[in-house]
């Protein structure tokens, strides 16, 4: 994908979450409300996925902090020191 801001990896997860809030589920036992949190992160080449992956982490906890239906997205300069 580009790298453009209309096709920024924060864009494409903020579209996935509202896709996702919007999908119809139905379950056997009648209608179910959905919430959705996400914590998205950029790997970086040359940076262990580990990495990547704590700072998901990190940015999910942010979401559930901030209430239902929130999206965060690591960023260096709102990640806590090390």
């Amino acid at each position: 994908m580009h790298d453009t801001p209309e096709y920024s990896p924060e864009r494409r997860v903020l579209g996935s979450a509202a896709r996702w809030r919007r999908s119809p589920s139905t379950p056997p036992a009648g209608p179910l409300a959905v919430t959705v949190s996400v914590g998205a992160a950029t790997a970086r080449r040359g940076e262990p996925e580990e990495q990547a992956l704590a700072e998901a982490d990190w940015a999910l906890y942010e979401a559930k902090g901030g209430g239902r239906n929130r999206v965060a997205v690591a960023a260096a300069e709102t990640m806590p020191a090390r």
